[in-house]
C-alpha cells in the first residue's frame, strides 16, 4: 500500500519540501520507526533536508558530513573530492563490502544493535572512522538507504530507533524498493524544477532584452511577447499575449492604418517562408510619440500551433536622431569651415588639394574650382616644397606636424605662413587637414625682437658672470647641506643602533598607546617577544594601580602641558610576575611641532626594589634596636651616676678616715720607740697619700670627658653593632663613625692597637 501511496504522490503537483514531508510521514507510519530523515545533496555536502523524530541537537551536530581540518577547511581525497565522514558518507560514496552482514548488495547499511557492532568490528571493516553519534544518542537499530537513480546519487534515507532488532533483511530490501521509487520521484521533481527554471530564465532573458521580440500565428495573434513590446503598446505582457495588433490598437487611431501593414507583412513571411527585413517603420503610441523601428520577421513552426512568424524589432529612434544630428553637424561644420579666421586646406596624401575655405581662395587669388585643381607644389615656393616629404614622414609617425613655410599667390605675391597639419577621415578616406595662418607681420616683429634679443644677450652675459659667482656660493651651500644630510643619516643610523643595543629598555609608542617598535632589553624586561608586543599597547601590560597615572602623564605630554615625565611603575610580565621599572618618557614632534610618537626609556629596578624592601626591614629592625639601646643607655647613665655617687661617697669616707684616724695614728707611732723604724712609716704614709690622690681620677673621670654622641656610639659598640649598622641608625656616614671611634680611644687612653675597644667598654 505504501508503494502505491508513493506512486500517487509522484503524480501530484507539489513542491519538493512538501513531497518529502509526506513521504517521510508515510514511511514512519508504515514502519513504526522512531526517527526518519532524508539527506539531499547541497553542493559538496549532504545535509538533512527533512527529519522527523530526531532531537534538534542531534540534527545540528550531524547535519554536515564533510570532514574538515583544524582551520575549518574541507579535506579532499587524492582526486579532489570532499571526504564524507561516518557511515552516511560510506553509503553516499559507495564505500561498502556486500560480503559483510551489515551491508546489502544494493549498497545499504542496516544494524539492529549498534553497540554490539562497534564492539565486534574494526574501522577497516566499517570502511571508515565513524563518529558513533547514533549509538551515543541511544539508537540501536539504524538503516541507511541510498537514494540513487541512473547512477546519480541524490542523498540517503535514514531510519533510527532506540529499540534493537526492528529490521529484517526483507524489510530492508522493501525499504530499498521504496527508496528506488523515491529516487525516481526526486529525479522527476528536480527535472521539472530545472525545466521551470529554464522557462523562467528564458522569460527573464527576453523580458530584459531591449529589443521587441514577439511570435504571431497565422491570424496575427500574439503567442509570445516581451516586456519591450508591451511597453510600446503601454500594456502588460499578459494583456498583449493572445490578442492581435488590431485588438490592441482599438483606442490608438494613429496605428489603425499601420496594423494592416503589419498584418500583410506577417502573412507574406508565413506564405513565402522567407525572412523579411523592414529597415525603418514608424510606431505611434497612445501618447502621440512616434518611435522608429527596424524589424526582422522570420518564419518558424512554433509548438503544435502551425506556421508562425518570429519578429525582432529594434528601436532605432535614437539612431534616427543621430542621423539628423549628423546632418545638422555637417551644416554647422561647413559654416565654420567657410568662415574660419585662418586659411584651411584639405589635401590628399598625394598632395592634391581636395577642398579649401573662402579665406584660402581669397588669399591666393584663386576660385574654389581653380583651387581644387591645384597641388601643393603649385602654391609652395621651391625652397620650402623640398621639405614637404620630411613633414609628411613626421605626420605619418606622430599623426600631426607643425612648421613654417612660404606660399605664392596667383599674382606672384609671397607671404609667410604657419601651418599645422593632422590626419582626418574625409568621406571614408584618409586626408590631411592643414590650417595656414598668415605670420608675415609676426615675422617682422620677430626681426625686431631678434635685435632686441642680441642686446639682451649682452646683458645676460654680464649677468651670467655675476650669477657664476653666486652659483659658486650656492654650490658651497649645497655641499654643506649634503654634509648635514650625511650627518643626519649617520645620526639616524646611530639612533637605530643605540635604540636596538641600548642596555635599558626602549620603545616607540604611537599616540594611540600602541607599541610601534621595541628593543631586546624591553622584551627581556616584559618577557614578551617583539612580534607579541607590536600587537599590543602599553596599557595591556601595565599594572592596574599604575595605569591611570601613566595615561594621565601621556595626555599631558600630548597636550604640551609637560615636556617629559619620570615615574616608577610596574609591568605585568608574560609569566604573570610583577616587574618594577623606572620609566622616563618624552614626546617626539615633527618640524612643525605636531606630536609624532612617545619615546619611553625603561630601566629594570626590580632588584633595587627588592633591596629597598630588605633595607626597609633592616631599617625598621635597627630603629627598634636603637630604641632599645636608647633605653639601655638611659639606664646605664643612671647606673653610672649611682656608681659615681657611691664611689665619691666611698672615696670621701676613705679620705676622711685616713685624715682623721690613719695619719694621726702614724704620727703617734713615729714618736714611740717600740714601733718599726721611721723610714718604714714614712714610706707607708707616702703610699697612703698617693692612694688618696688617685682615687678621684679613676676611669670614671675618663668617661666624663666623652660627649653625648660618643657615649651613644660606646653603648652601640658594647651592644655588638658594626660601624655600618651604627651609621645607619644615626643617619651618618661610616667615616664619621670611624672618626668618633678614634676620638673615644684617644680620650680613654687606648693608644695601642692591641686593646679591643668593644672588649674594653664591656669590662668598664
Amino acid at each position: 500500500m505504501i508503494a502505491i501511496e508513493l506512486l500517487r504522490l509522484l503524480t501530484e503537483q507539489m513542491d519538493l519540501r512538501s513531497f518529502i514531508q509526506l513521504v517521510l510521514t508515510r514511511i514512519q507510519e508504515y514502519l513504526t520507526c522512531e526517527a526518519v530523515g532524508i539527506r539531499l545533496r547541497e553542493g559538496d555536502d549532504f545535509p538533512y533536508f527533512k527529519t522527523q523524530g530526531f532531537p534538534a541537537e542531534f540534527v545540528e551536530m550531524e547535519n554536515s558530513l564533510c570532514a574538515r581540518d583544524l582551520s575549518g577547511q574541507l579535506l579532499c581525497d587524492e582526486i579532489g573530492n570532499p571526504l564524507l565522514e561516518c557511515m552516511c558518507g560510506n553509503i553516499l560514496c559507495g564505500r561498502f563490502d556486500p560480503q559483510l552482514p551489515f551491508f546489502t548488495p544494493a549498497g545499504s547499511f542496516w544494524c539492529n544493535n549498534t553497540t554490539r557492532l562497534l564492539a565486534t568490528t574494526t574501522e577497516e571493516e566499517r570502511q571508515t572512522k565513524t563518529r558513533n553519534r547514533c549509538n551515543s544518542e541511544g539508537y540501536e537499530s539504524v538503516a541507511l538507504i541510498p537514494l540513487r537513480s541512473n547512477e546519480q546519487t541524490f542523498g540517503l534515507l535514514q531510519l533510527n530507533d532506540r529499540r534493537p532488532d526492528i529490521f529484517t533483511r526483507e524489510k530492508v530490501e522493501f525499504i530499498e524498493s521504496l527508496a528506488s521509487l523515491l529516487s525516481m520521484g526526486l529525479a522527476i521533481k528536480q527535472l521539472n524544477e530545472r525545466i521551470a527554471g529554464r522557462e523562467r530564465f528564458l522569460r527573464l532573458v527576453i523580458d530584459n532584452d531591449p529589443n521587441c521580440i514577439f511570435v504571431k500565428d497565422l491570424n496575427g495573434r500574439y503567442l509570445l511577447a516581451n516586456r519591450a513590446l508591451a511597453e510600446l503598446y503601454q500594456v502588460d505582457v499578459r494583456h498583449l499575449e493572445g490578442h492581435t495588433d488590431l485588438e490592441m490598437t482599438v483606442d490608438i487611431p494613429s496605428l489603425q492604418l499601420d496594423t494592416e501593414i503589419y498584418r500583410r507583412d506577417d502573412r507574406e513571411v508565413i506564405e513565402t517562408q522567407q525572412i523579411k527585413r523592414i529597415p525603418i517603420e514608424p510606431f505611434t503610441g497612445k501618447n502621440g510619440e512616434t518611435r522608429w523601428l527596424s524589424t526582422v520577421k522570420i518564419p518558424l513552426e512554433f509548438d503544435q500551433r502551425g506556421d508562425c512568424v518570429l519578429g525582432v524589432a529594434v528601436d532605432v529612434t535614437e539612431a534616427q536622431k543621430v542621423l539628423a544630428a549628423k546632418e545638422e553637424s555637417e551644416r554647422r561644420y561647413r559654416t565654420i569651415f567657410e568662415n574660419a579666421a585662418d586659411a584651411i586646406y584639405i589635401v590628399s596624401k598625394t598632395g592634391c588639394i581636395l577642398d579649401a575655405n573662402r579665406l584660402a581662395c581669397e588669399r591666393l587669388g584663386y576660385t574654389k574650382q581653380e583651387m581644387t585643381s591645384l597641388t601643393l607644389a603649385q602654391i609652395d615656393t621651391p625652397e620650402f616644397y623640398q621639405d614637404v616629404p620630411a613633414h609628411m614622414q613626421e605626420l605619418e609617425q606622430t599623426g600631426a606636424t607643425f612648421f613654417e613655410t612660404v606660399h605664392r599667390a596667383k599674382d606672384g605675391r609671397l607671404f609667410s605662413i604657419e601651418l599645422s597639419a593632422r590626419h582626418i577621415d574625409y568621406y571614408g578616406e584618409i586626408a590631411i587637414l592643414s590650417i595656414a595662418r598668415d605670420i608675415t607681420e609676426r615675422k617682422n616683429r620677430e626681426q625686431s625682437l631678434r635685435l632686441a634679443r642680441e642686446e639682451l644677450e649682452k646683458r645676460v652675459e654680464e649677468r651670467t658672470r655675476e650669477l657664476y659667482q653666486t652659483n659658486l656660493q650656492l654650490l658651497r651651500e649645497i655641499d654643506k647641506q649634503k654634509r648635514i644630510e650625511r650627518s643626519l643619516r649617520f645620526r639616524e643610523d646611530h639612533f637605530k643602533r643605540t635604540f636596538d643595543q641600548s642596555p635599558i629598555g626602549a620603545a616607540i609608542v604611537s599616540l594611540e598607546f600602541r607599541f610601534v617598535r621595541v628593543n631586546e632589553e624591553f622584551c627581556r624586561i616584559t618577557g614578551y617577544q617583539e612580534i607579541e608586543l607590536l600587537s599590543m599597547g602599553f596599557p595591556e601590560i601595565t599594572h592596574p594601580d599604575d595605569l591611570e597615572q601613566d595615561v594621565r602623564y601621556c595626555r599631558q605630554l600630548a597636550a604640551g602641558e609637560i615636556d617629559h615625565y619620570q615615574m616608577e611603575k610596574r609591568y605585568i610580565a608574560k609569566d604573570g610576575n610583577v616587574v618594577w621599572v623606572r620609566l622616563s618618557v618624552r614626546l617626539m614632534r615633527d618640524a612643525q611641532g605636531d606630536p609624532l610618537y612617545f619615546l619611553p626609556m625603561v630601566q629594570d629596578i626590580d632588584n633595587r626594589k627588592q633591596m629597598e624592601k630588605e633595607l626597609a626591614e633592616k631599617q625598621r629592625s635597627l630603629v627598634e634596636n636603637n630604641y632599645l639601646l636608647e633605653q639601655k643607655n638611659t639606664a646605664l647613665h643612671e647606673l653610672m651616676q649611682q656608681v659615681k655617687d657611691e664611689k665619691e661617697r666611698t672615696e670621701k669616707q676613705i679620705r676622711q678616715h685616713l685624715e682623721q684616724f690613719v695619719f694621726p695614728l702614724i704620727q703617734r707611732l713615729k714618736t714611740e720607740d717600740r714601733l718599726p723604724s721611721t723610714p718604714t712609716l714614712e714610706l707607708l704614709e707616702d703610699n697612703l697619700h698617693n692612694l688618696a690622690k688617685t682615687l678621684p681620677q679613676d676611669k670614671q673621670n675618663q668617661l666624663r670627658s666623652l660627649s653625648r654622641r660618643e657615649i651613644e656610639i660606646c653603648n652601640m659598640i658594647r651592644g655588638g653593632l658594626a660601624t655600618k649598622e651604627i651609621a645607619g641608625i644615626l643617619s651618618i656616614s661610616p667615616r664619621s663613625v670611624d672618626t668618633h671611634r678614634n676620638k673615644i680611644r684617644k680620650k680613654l687612653g687606648l693608644t695601642g692597637k692591641t686593646i679591643n675597644l668593644e672588649s674594653y667598654l664591656t669590662n668598664i
